[in-house]
């Protein structure tokens, strides 16, 4: 929308509307020139002149209705083909060429099929504006060889009158022909001024929030949804709440809470540019002898560790590394994870081995709290399972 409606925006309303504003002046100033000349023949051409003004906007809203909206005609085909070339080693992994292509000529059908009713509507209508257009020529010199014949104007008056309202109502053609152009860039004004009057549902610089500097965190107390960040505040929840320092983050200043926690994520985003500015996102003002190198996760981390969070988040921090890099990643994560408040998620079990406090979540509920040694303690403990086939797991990998 920001690509192609501002554009379409920008040459309707500015290049077009120029054009518009030049034909118009044009206009007044022809008629009444004319008017000067000869009274009686500018009342009838200009009679005419509003049955092909009548028929030119006649045939613009027959092709709006029976034509359509081509951009929305094209967007499932559009949006089709951006996801198979944005995936194309998966559709080409599962052989679906074929398919995919099938199901984007198919979304074609539709603009196809507008095509036809289209295409006849405007040859139709240019056909009836060019009758219009000539048959006001004619009733105009034998209306103007009328008023010589009588006696009522003189020939070169009749003849500069007629000549000015053909230039005139050339000008309303070509005017009129700009019409199309017009109605898409009123039409894209709409979606651009909905991005652009847009609000975040949460405001991350509330005047009546609460500003924090520091933040120590206390004991969990846990009863979250899987895959929702809710520390973060990427999301609000719609029971409970999430305190911290007892106040609810709702209450505090967006910005300064996200300020004080760090995130590494399972999938880590790099920016277009080199390892230092990378983990300088981190820290602004960093030095590049505070900074770490290594893979992505380790850049991720190395951000992190820059911030000083007071609240580290890590979502699944090394589960597509392997053994190796892994053992360098927690090492990292250790040495990050002293002296802060750590809320980990994890499936590899060995990244939780040591925490204070492990919450065993199943079908979105806490089922199990406690330490590792407690947990392995408690029988048909749910945790002591999974540690267990993780262990039979890895021993064959290993071996």
């Amino acid at each position: 929308m920001l690509a192609a409606d501002a554009t379409l925006v920008s040459s309707a309303l500015f290049d077009r509307l120029s054009t518009i504003v030049q034909k118009v002046a044009l206009t007044l100033t022809a008629f009444i020139i004319a008017f000067t000349l000869s009274w009686k023949l500018t009342l009838v051409v200009v009679a005419c002149l509003t049955l092909l003004i009548g028929a030119s906007i006649t045939e613009q809203l027959f092709l709006k209705g029976f034509g359509g909206d081509y951009s929305h005609a094209y967007s499932k085909s559009t949006s089709l083909a951006r996801e198979a070339i944005a995936n194309i080693r998966t559709v080409a992994a599962f052989g679906a060429e074929d398919r995919i292509s099938i199901q984007f000529m198919s979304e074609l059908n539709k603009p196809n099929k507008q095509a036809l009713p289209r295409g006849h509507i405007s040859g139709f209508g240019y056909g009836v504006t060019q009758l219009l257009a000539f048959c006001s020529y004619a009733l105009g010199r034998w209306y103007a060889s009328v008023l010589i014949k009588k006696k009522e104007s003189n020939f070169g008056g009749v003849v500069k009158s007629f000549m000015v309202l053909i230039i005139t109502a050339l000008s309303i053609t070509e005017t009129l022909a700009l019409t199309p152009d017009i109605v898409k860039g009123s039409q894209a004004l709409g979606s651009v001024f909905r991005i652009l009057h847009r609000r975040t549902a949460i405001n991350p610089n509330d005047s009546n929030s609460k500003m924090i500097a520091e933040v120590k965190g206390e004991n969990l107390n846990l009863s979250v949804s899987v895959g929702k960040s809710l520390v973060m505040r990427f999301y609000d929840s719609t029971s409970g709440s999430v305190l911290i320092h007892e106040c609810d983050i709702k209450s505090i200043n967006l910005r300064s809470l996200r300020q004080r926690i760090g995130l590494v994520q399972q999938e880590p985003a790099l920016f277009s540019t080199t390892v230092y500015e990378n983990i300088k996102y981190g820290k602004e003002e960093a030095s590049e002898i505070e900074l770490s190198g290594g893979q992505k996760q380790r850049v991720a981390i190395a951000r992190a560790i820059l911030k000083d969070p007071s609240i580290l988040l890590l979502d699944e921090a090394t589960s597509a590394l392997d053994t190796v890099s892994e053992r360098l990643v927690q090492e990292a994560l250790d040495t990050l994870m002293e002296d802060r408040t750590t809320i980990l998620s994890a499936h590899r079990l060995s990244t939780v081995r040591d925490a204070d406090i492990i919450a065993v979540l199943q079908h979105g509920k806490v089922a199990e709290m406690g330490s590792h040694e407690k947990l392995m303690a408690k029988p048909r403990s749910i945790y002591k399972q999974l540690v267990s086939l993780q262990q039979e797991k890895r021993q064959p990998e290993e071996h």
